[in-house]
């Protein structure tokens, strides 16, 4: 099977982490050539098989549209499918004879108002796909709900955590972590507020336009601002919590990564990730609401209880679902039911 792995980058961000690590997986199956391609430049990449071919096409400015364009035409040609991950490469691929499985992240009712694409342009994106993948399960609803179709079915894969990730829980552990991009999506702010509440210690862990008004609002509390890395592993294992704010979070990479290095999770209730995820969790919590006080509650329950090994058992069994190990026939089912699907449809 030759397969390629389409992006808009290799450098940062979920969608993004997530087409390397199912290069990763595509790239041990014995039957399978694989090649990346990523649309935007980057001077660092997530970790990627040793030997694949990558394309960086460079896009900087609207006027490589068309260079875009014919260096993804190019690399889909002789290819027997093409994983596009997010409608963005998909587009370019609107009208080849590469049939496309589409993966997508994005909550549909938010992402595509802000992309600066047209939701017409997105919506032919899926028309053309002979499948669409979601990370969870009422993702895949609001797609259907909101008349998103694709040439054949929705598939829902949940997204991979990275091996590296499953590492053991530090001896010590302290305070309470925030993971994620500085924008209101993430609602970082609301983090802040719940470990002042609490009187508990957050680091708070990326980049982005609320940098400045965090470090504002943490000056009278013990706030640390971290930049990016894309190893966060080490920082997960010695924190007592992973505190997740966000308003809304399609599935929430940042809770398995915390769960494999053996730390709980305390999450607002949002859609739709924390409530899939955490669904059997005893020791990490969902809260109801967005109170910051009612999150710095739950959040002080959790540093006030002794790490117990039924607690790092618990990480560690939910984690587990989404090693690559784990995942590896969902994409193997997909990746060959999309094939087969196209041909026939041919």
């Amino acid at each position: 099977m030759r397969i390629g792995i389409l992006a808009n980058g290799l450098s940062r961000g979920g969608a993004e982490r997530q087409a390397a690590q199912w290069a990763a997986v595509v790239a041990q199956w014995p039957d399978a050539e694989l090649s990346i391609l990523a649309v935007d430049p980057a001077d660092r990449l997530y970790a990627l098989p040793d030997g694949v071919p990558v394309t960086q096409v460079g896009k900087r400015h609207g006027a490589d549209l068309a260079r875009v364009f014919r260096a993804i035409r190019r690399f889909v040609r002789d290819l027997d499918l093409a994983i596009c991950f997010q409608p963005y490469p998909a587009i370019f691929c609107i009208g080849s004879s590469t049939p496309v499985l589409l993966v997508t992240g994005d909550d549909p009712r938010y992402h595509w108002d802000d992309s600066g694409v047209p939701n017409r342009v997105i919506d032919a994106a899926f028309r053309n796909a002979a499948a669409a993948c979601a990370p969870d399960p009422q993702l895949v609803d609001c797609y259907r709900d909101r008349g998103v179709r694709a040439r054949g079915p929705w598939l829902c894969i949940p997204n991979i955590v990275d091996d590296a990730g499953f590492i053991p829980s530090a001896p010590e552990k302290h305070g309470a972590l925030f993971v994620g991009r500085l924008e209101e999506q993430k609602d970082p702010l609301l983090a802040v507020d719940a470990c002042a509440a609490a009187g508990v210690a957050l680091t708070v862990l990326g980049e982005g336009s609320l940098h400045d008004a965090i470090a504002e609002r943490g000056a009278g509390s013990d706030v640390t601002l971290h930049p990016f890395t894309s190893r966060p592993w080490e920082l997960y294992a010695r924190h007592r919590a992973l505190l997740l704010s966000s308003r809304y979070e399609p599935f929430g990479n940042v809770i398995v990564e915390s769960l494999a290095a053996g730390t709980p999770v305390v999450s607002v209730d949002c859609d739709f990730g924390p409530r899939s995820v955490l669904a059997d969790a005893g020791f990490s919590t969902v809260v109801p609401g967005r109170d910051p006080v009612e999150l710095g509650l739950a959040l002080r329950t959790v540093v006030d209880r002794p790490y117990s090994e039924a607690e790092a058992e618990e990480c560690a069994r939910i984690a587990a679902r989404y090693r690559p190990s784990a995942l590896d026939p969902l994409i193997r089912d997909a990746v060959e039911r999309t094939i087969a699907g196209a041909r026939r449809g041919r």
